[in-house]
């Protein structure tokens, strides 16, 4: 006997309660990611690392090149060189700002990111019934823990080089319909040109060159992708090459000291907890693109080779061995909102809506059901968390700011030694220091007010100079990391260069982190000798720092220092 058909009715009426429930669904992680990133947006003025990017930006500007201090050798101190650019064209337009051009970038790039993520998910969808349901779930998971909306306003990089490389991505993801040799090379010097955006986003398209070659039949379809890949490789060695001649350093000075660890011991069991916890946290913030992504394991080899491409496996492998390199080789400094790890997002939201719409034209009706309860399950109760708090992160978090509930999150702590005389101490206490916006650290950084008053031959040191580096304007910053120094970058820091060469007139503390550079430095006959480190009682909000005594400005900065103690 044949089953009676679902009545009319009961199918529109499911229709339409899965559609409200889809937009009801969409409407609160929206609102808790559109509450969050405005906290962020109005709370901040940018990392102190992201202040670097304008001090060359200006540099560059006044016809100095890209150089860290002028009068130097050109510097290779940006990872992220490109995005100098559009920090510099933001300049032109807002130069008395000092934050304008960082958030302006970081804002912008972020919602081109996002644009350019949805065509993404347009294209893989647009051959899937029902493809409404792909944008619901790969945008619910993308902005359920506010995504990258969390580096909107950092000032940072990170938005301009997910923004890029997503549209390499789209280029990946479009149907080749004309497919021909100058589309290829085309597709090779893209690939090639995100050496400049970010060096490390090169493992993404190598992997994809690399899989449609093998992949690719004899004859015209291998030819092309012979020509994409050595196109790509002659692009990045001629960046390479170019970086070499201008820079006297082919890679960036960074690399040196983030990635082949030229940061004391003492860094390693700290940072590399830190890796950890970033990476976990950056596997919970975006477990339902992750658990979407592997989905279509549960179908086998032939679902998964259905569901992807080869150049979708390559992506799946490199995104394994992006997390792996970050993880067990890298010193994340500056590690916060999982920044090392989210180049991995743009092709994990492509996996994830390339395994959606498989599940759309093939239903799992042919598995068994206690496997499609298990992912049913899983995804529920995963979607549930983060509903909740995109909720409560993104919503609570912008009340808080406007005071309905005052915590600790409106300030950074600041570890401070409790003892004055510069050296380490057992004891440590934690002193709030609001460091958001750049009107804090003015107030934070002695000279910071006073730095366009100063002789131009003043010269200073310390390992936090973001935002010195700014206000300095041409005056000398020397980098103790290494990070804008080829020769501390690649050889170390060197304390008797530093006091007996550079002789900074006024150093910056190190930070507490750099355990054996600040023992080095205030053990240091010389430094004992010609440096006068001034006491917190005398020093008041500053952040901690020592004035050379026989500097030619020395009477000038201690007259400063007295100036800004009396009208305390």
């Amino acid at each position: 006997m044949a089953e009676s058909p679902t009545p009319p009715a009961a199918v529109s009426v499911a229709e339409r309660a899965a559609r409200l429930a889809s937009i009801a669904l969409v409407a609160v992680v929206l609102l808790g990611a559109f509450f969050g990133i405005a906290a962020d947006v109005v709370r901040r003025c940018g990392w102190d690392d992201a202040y670097m990017f304008t001090r060359y930006a200006d540099h560059l500007l006044a016809g100095d090149g890209l150089r860290w201090n002028p009068g130097e050798a050109p510097t290779y101190g940006l990872t992220a060189l490109l995005y100098v650019v559009p920090v510099a064209l933001l300049r032109v337009v807002s130069p008395a700002s000092d934050d304008f051009a960082l958030l302006a970038s970081s804002i912008a790039f972020g919602v081109v990111l996002l644009a350019v993520l949805a065509w993404l998910v347009a294209i893989v969808a647009s051959d899937a019934p029902r493809r409404g349901l792909v944008w619901v779930v790969i945008a619910t998971g993308v902005l359920l823990e506010l995504g990258p909306g969390q580096h909107f306003a950092t000032g940072m990089d990170t938005t301009f080089a997910l923004a890029i490389e997503a549209l390499f991505l789209v280029a990946v993801a479009r149907p080749q319909r004309r497919a021909t040799t100058a589309r290829a090379a085309l597709f090779g010097v893209f690939g090639g040109a995100l050496y400049s955006v970010r060096p490390d986003l090169l493992i993404f398209p190598a992997a994809v060159l690399l899989a449609e070659f093998l992949a690719a039949d004899a004859g015209g379809a291998r030819r092309r992708a012979f020509v994409a890949g050595a196109i790509a490789a002659a692009t990045v060695a001629l960046q390479l090459c170019a970086a070499q001649l201008y820079f006297g350093s082919a890679l960036p000075l960074p690399f040196y000291a983030k990635a082949v660890q030229a940061f004391e011991p003492s860094f390693g069991a700290k940072y590399d907890r830190r890796a950890a916890e970033e990476l976990t946290a950056f596997v919970l913030h975006h477990a339902p693109l992750i658990v979407l992504a592997l989905s279509p394991l549960l179908g086998g080899w032939r679902r998964l080779r259905r569901a992807f491409s080869a150049a979708d496996l390559a992506l799946l492998l490199a995104i394994v061995a992006f997390g792996v390199w970050y993880r067990g080789f890298v010193v994340q400094v500056m590690h916060m909102g999982q920044r090392f790890y989210y180049p991995a997002l743009p092709p994990l939201v492509l996996l994830a809506a390339r395994a959606a719409a498989s599940w759309l034209r093939e239903p799992p009706c042919a598995l068994p059901p206690r496997r499609v309860a298990r992912l049913a399950a899983l995804l529920a109760a995963i979607f549930t968390i983060g509903l909740v708090h995109a909720a409560d992160g993104g919503i609570y978090h912008f009340a808080e700011w406007y005071g309905l509930r005052q915590g600790e999150s409106l300030v950074a702590n600041a570890q401070v030694d409790a003892a004055d005389d510069g050296e380490e101490s057992p004891v440590k206490e934690r002193t709030p220091i609001v460091l958001r916006t750049a009107a804090n650290l003015r107030q934070a950084m002695f000279l910071a007010l006073e730095f366009d008053q100063m002789p131009a031959d003043l010269v200073v040191a310390g390992t936090e100079i973001g935002f010195v580096g700014l206000v300095a304007g041409d005056r000398r910053v020397v980098d103790l990391c290494g990070l804008h120094d080829p020769d501390f970058a690649k050889n170390g820091l060197s304390i008797d260069r530093l006091l007996e060469i550079d002789q900074p007139d006024v150093v910056y503390y190190p930070h507490p982190d750099y355990k054996a550079m600040r023992a080095e430095l205030f053990h240091h006959p010389r430094f004992l000798a010609e440096y006068e480190r001034i006491p917190r009682k005398e020093r008041g909000p500053f952040l901690p720092f020592a004035l050379r005594k026989t500097s030619p400005h020395y009477a000038r900065l201690h007259a400063l220092l007295e100036q800004r103690r009396a009208a305390r």
